[in-house]
């Protein structure tokens, strides 16, 4: 009997010695069945694999689930995805890279976890390498690639992502995006006033009968508002059951957008209880449009019908006090953002700041900034144009060299600020830094040194940022064209300026 047992008892196996770190994972081969005396039962297998993915999700700590995997003598998908997915919770993009390339088996679930981990891990590079190479791609690869680029401010990649793979598959791929992703895609195409490809994606859309959605909707209206194309935004508005506030939002910010305030009311009008959002909408449409005082007649009536302001609306009228310059109706919507609550919020803060910069009360906007606990990159910059807008340019560069992480807002409100001081020649050298790091350029940081530029009556310098503005495909927006215009004019070229501002007006009367 004990014989017996003994004969029936656990197989023995030479069991391969576990890898000990991830940078050196020479991972041990598969047992074969030289390995073993006796095939290993199922159960005992789905034990193992259930003990590695125990280990994997108990902390950081993966020493004991490497140890375990290494001694498995039969690893399948199941477990080297359980090792993958513990590495990407790790936050070890190259060891995750690593145990990827050395699986010899992939299904997928492990492309899907290796790319959607590489993106949350900020590395969309790799995760697009990857992506590219993933022999049958899927909704779930897809939507999170397109995130990604979204995410970290690469949305012309996105676009490039979407437009290759629905020229192949046709409208099979909009199916499987997400709403939010197409809502994303579309809303990136009214930013850039691609009317042509918003079409195209709305087209996708309606063939692949995607279910539709508050987001998407207004995305779509807010699309052919912010086009141009009010015809349609209006049409499709009216096609839409049961309208909800975000899409009636979306279009009463195109109608007042282009100037068609009238329009606006009238839509605004149609709801008789209208909410915060719709409020939001019209009144941020009249601040952005230079109609400050209708925008705080508004904003009395919201409070009046006992609709309370948010964030945005906050945002809105504090930038219309900004731009008045008056500093008794900052110190009002100031009181209120103390009675809500809600001045930690970094962009009220910020636009309380700017509003009492511009009407010239520092120490007032200097409270704002020590009031708050957290003061993050985006206060930072408020307050590099505070100091600025103050005179006080000794001081913006100080806070501008104490930032940890500079974003380009933080480049830009620190050139700016030594055109509008006068200083020049230091805005084009810090621009000279700012291009020597890589850092990237927009409009805004173009425009700035044009100027400066202007000022300086350095033709050749203002003419080579206009040169890159064209290898950008910025040579058409109305920012540096105007900068560009005072430059020929301060340095003498009058001809020049007059072509520039005759294409200029020529492209705003096109249709």
């Amino acid at each position: 009997m004990n014989s017996e047992l003994h004969d029936h008892g656990p197989p023995t196996v030479r069991r391969p010695s576990p890898f000990l770190r991830w940078e050196e994972m020479d991972l041990p081969r598969e047992a074969d069945s030289s390995d073993s005396v006796e095939v290993w039962p199922s159960f005992v297998h789905l034990l193992w694999q259930l003990s590695t993915q125990m280990y994997t999700r108990c902390g950081p700590d993966l020493s004991d689930a490497r140890r375990l995997f290494g001694e498995m003598p039969h690893r399948n998908c199941f477990s080297w995805n359980s090792l993958l997915d513990a590495c990407l919770n790790s936050s070890d993009s190259a060891a995750s890279l690593r145990l990827f390339s050395l699986m010899p088996h992939k299904n997928e679930y492990s492309w899907n976890a290796i790319i959607t981990g590489l993106v949350r891990l900020g590395n969309i590079g790799e995760a697009r390498k990857i992506f590219d190479k993933m022999p049958v791609k899927n909704a779930i690869a897809l939507n999170s690639i397109i995130h990604g680029y979204f995410g970290s401010g690469n949305a012309h990649e996105a676009l490039d992502v979407y437009k290759r793979l629905s020229s192949v598959l046709m409208g099979t791929w909009t199916l499987c995006l997400d709403k939010f992703v197409l809502a994303t895609l579309i809303s990136f195409c009214a930013d850039q006033r691609s009317l042509r490809l918003g079409k195209q994606i709305h087209s996708l859309i309606v063939v692949s009968q995607v279910e539709m959605d508050p987001v998407l909707n207004s995305s779509i209206i807010d699309m052919y508002g912010k086009c141009g194309d009010l015809h349609t935004a209006c049409k499709y508005l009216k096609v839409t059951a049961e309208p909800d506030e975000f899409s009636l939002s979306a279009l009463i910010t195109a109608f007042v957008s282009s100037g068609r305030f009238v329009e606006a009311r009238r839509l605004f009008a149609r709801r008789e209880d209208p909410g915060v959002v719709l409020w939001n909408s019209i009144i941020n449409g009249y601040a952005s449009n230079g109609a400050g005082e209708e925008a705080l007649g508004l904003f009395i009536q919201m409070r009046r019908r006992g609709v309370d302001p948010d964030k945005s609306t906050f945002a809105s009228v504090l930038s219309v006090c900004a731009g008045t310059g008056v500093v008794v109706n900052a110190k009002q919507i100031h009181a209120l953002v103390l009675k809500q609550g809600i001045l930690e919020d970094i962009i009220v803060a910020s636009a309380l700041m700017d509003s009492y910069s511009k009407a010239g009360n520092w120490d007032d906007a200097c409270s704002v900034f020590r009031m708050m606990q957290v003061h993050d990159t985006i206060l930072l910059n408020s307050l590099i144009n505070v100091c600025s807008s103050s005179g006080k340019i000794t001081e913006a560069r100080k806070v501008f060299d104490n930032i940890p992480e500079k974003t380009i807002i933080s480049w830009n409100s620190m050139i700016v600020g030594y055109s509008q001081n006068g200083l020049s020649v230091k805005a084009i050298e810090l621009f000279i830094e700012m291009h020597r790091r890589d850092i990237g350029i927009d409009k805004v940081t173009m425009a700035s040194i044009i100027s400066a530029s202007a000022s300086l009556c350095s033709l050749s310098i203002g003419e080579q940022v206009y040169a890159l503005a064209i290898v950008y495909g910025l040579e058409s927006d109305q920012i540096i064209a105007t900068s560009l215009v005072d430059l020929y004019c301060k340095c003498g070229f009058i001809a020049e300026g007059r072509r520039v501002f005759d294409v200029m007006v020529k492209a705003d009367e096109a249709p």
